[in-house]
């Protein structure tokens, strides 16, 4: 995904450009977290990434400890398509 002065790649593994960074220290850049991060109790050690697949799971675990919802579920997914599909039919009928 690119912005207008910073980047970020979408793979399992988080990586950011900031553009605005001075040019001898701009490029890609791995995100780590260190031990001050909500996530890295129950995961790894610091300096270690966080992938994509681990923020889903840890948000599966919260939703079961607190037994409230934290993630989206297919309500959440039926209200997105309808909103897609109404955008659609407005631009289709140019209204």
């Amino acid at each position: 995904m690119n912005g207008e002065y910073s980047s970020i790649a979408g793979t399992a593994l988080a990586a950011v450009l900031q553009h605005l960074d001075e040019s001898a220290f701009r490029g890609w850049r791995s995100i780590h977290s260190d031990g001050d991060h909500p996530y890295m109790k129950a995961w790894w050690v610091p300096g270690l990434q966080i992938g994509y697949e681990q923020t889903f799971v840890h948000q599966v675990a919260l939703a079961g400890l607190r037994y409230r919802r934290e993630v989206p579920d297919l309500r959440d997914g039926l209200a997105a398509v309808a909103v897609v599909e109404a955008v659609l039919r407005s631009a289709k009928s140019r209204r």
